[in-house]
């Protein structure tokens, strides 16, 4: 018979960060790798632009997924501390600032 009391999740201290903790985007990296040789195929000559915009969106991406960590750290979506619909709004909060700053990013020089 399993047991039905609920796990704990353990907390580390604030501050200390894993190195899975950098490196959540690796999947994006590889996106972006596989279209920048798609381009190089199809027009080398745009290879500067493209990296360039890429950069920019791809950085303001983390930036803003990190800021929405830092500010709202106490109610991130999958930590298991909110209700159902706090973890909804926490997503659609996360996807809201992501949003507006690569979209900021994109639109800029």
């Amino acid at each position: 018979m399993m047991d039905e009391t609920p796990m704990v999740e353990r907390r580390r201290p604030r501050g200390r960060m894993r190195i899975t903790d950098l490196a959540r985007g690796w999947q994006l990296i590889a996106v972006t790798m596989l279209l920048l040789a798609v381009v190089l195929h199809v027009a080398p000559q745009q290879l500067g632009l493209v990296a360039y915009k890429g950069s920019l969106i791809s950085g303001a991406a983390m930036m803003a997924y990190w800021i929405d960590r830092v500010i709202f750290h106490r109610a991130r979506p999958g930590i298991g501390e909110l209700d159902h619909w706090g973890e909804v709004h926490a997503m659609y909060r996360r996807a809201i600032i992501m949003g507006c700053a690569m979209i900021a990013a994109g639109l800029a020089a």
